[in-house]
């Protein structure tokens, strides 16, 4: 319904109300344009069907120009069997339920895509059996999608509890109810995010919501209805199968939290990458970096250090401490000084 007309006024995206029941699509809730300052959720519930509105959006794969979509087969002969076989994969967390839910998406007449780190690998060439999260965006409401994760969770023997969602990130995890695999991997979706609004929201915008991730290598989407990769960034592809893989930052914040985050998880891909003897390009993450504060890491709560520390544990467990060093001085100093510091906390 983004870009569509209800009573009068234009659909924004979509926000969420959290409350002690389930998550259902009953707490979506509808953002209009001029909703941007509102920090109260709004009461109007999002329609089941967009019958009463006035059509006027643009689907968000043809929002995307034309450069920004390419057939699957022209990256690799074989990729969308690839993706088939890891949907399929019966060694997987997601073996029961990623086809069931794919379906009941669609019926609901909602875009899905495969993102992050599983198109990303599988673009790469990498085999099904290498690939060990299932990472989904689209346009469903976290609430919507949520109700129907459930009931297809519900039809093959599992239960809410397989489930969780944050109504301030606005992501469903989904875990497998075997608790053998549930300790590996599970599925995360995140809508689209929607920008310039104070509340959490999510949209149809793909272009917006690639700002929204960490380099353009991890905006891609496998577009399983069109056997496509979607790129909205326009140089994903490039940065990722080039001669030499780019890590380009996408986002530009100045938050030590989401800039901390950025640091860690260059360091983690360029550590793995010349493992395997890929020559990286951080010269245009440097370039960003370059332009902070040194004094980016004073006056950092404890709980914004805790939440730091985690992800340096997540991301780069095992990997020796002048390997990290040696990636962050690539990056500068800014980088460098919160390795020391993260390091330092280590040990």
């Amino acid at each position: 319904m983004a870009g569509d007309l209800l009573d009068g006024r234009s659909v924004a995206g979509f926000a969420y109300a959290a409350t002690n029941a389930p998550p259902s699509r009953r707490n979506d809730r509808l953002l209009f344009v001029g909703d941007e300052t509102r920090d109260d959720v709004p009461d109007a519930v999002v329609p089941l069907s967009a019958e009463e509105a006035e059509r006027h959006g643009v689907p968000a794969v043809d929002r995307l120009p034309s450069t920004a979509r390419h057939a699957a087969h022209e990256i690799s002969p074989d990729l969308s069997a690839r993706v088939e076989k890891l949907l399929r994969r019966s060694d997987a967390p997601w073996r029961e339920l990623a086809l069931p839910l794919f379906d009941s998406l669609r019926r609901a007449e909602h875009e899905v895509w495969i993102s992050g780190g599983a198109a990303r690998d599988l673009v790469l060439g990498k085999e099904p059996a290498d690939v060990h999260d299932l990472d989904l965006a689209g346009t469903a409401p976290v609430g919507r999608y949520f109700e129907l994760t459930y009931l297809e969770l519900r039809a093959l023997g599992g239960s809410e509890a397989d489930m969780r969602l944050s109504p301030d990130s606005l992501v469903v995890w989904t875990e497998p109810a075997d608790a053998v695999l549930a300790k590996s991997a599970c599925i995360e979706y995140r809508g689209l995010a929607l920008t310039g609004f104070t509340l959490p929201g999510t949209g149809s915008d793909l272009q917006a919501d690639a700002h929204n991730r960490d380099f353009t290598v991890n905006a891609l989407h496998y577009d399983r209805s069109r056997s496509a990769v979607l790129d909205p960034t326009g140089t994903g592809l490039a940065d990722l199968t080039g001669p030499v893989r780019r890590l380009v930052c996408c986002r530009s914040s100045q938050q030590p939290r989401e800039v901390a985050a950025v640091v860690i998880r260059a360091i983690k891909f360029a550590v793995r990458w010349q493992d395997e003897r890929v020559p990286v390009d951080l010269r245009t993450t440097r370039d960003w970096l370059e332009t902070l504060p040194h004094s980016v890491w004073t006056g950092l709560t404890p709980t914004m250090w805790l939440g730091i520390n985690e992800d340096h544990q997540d991301y780069l467990p095992g990997v020796h401490p002048e390997q990290q060093l040696d990636v962050a001085r690539q990056l500068g100093q800014v980088a460098v000084m919160l390795i020391q510091k993260l390091l330092e906390a280590a040990a």
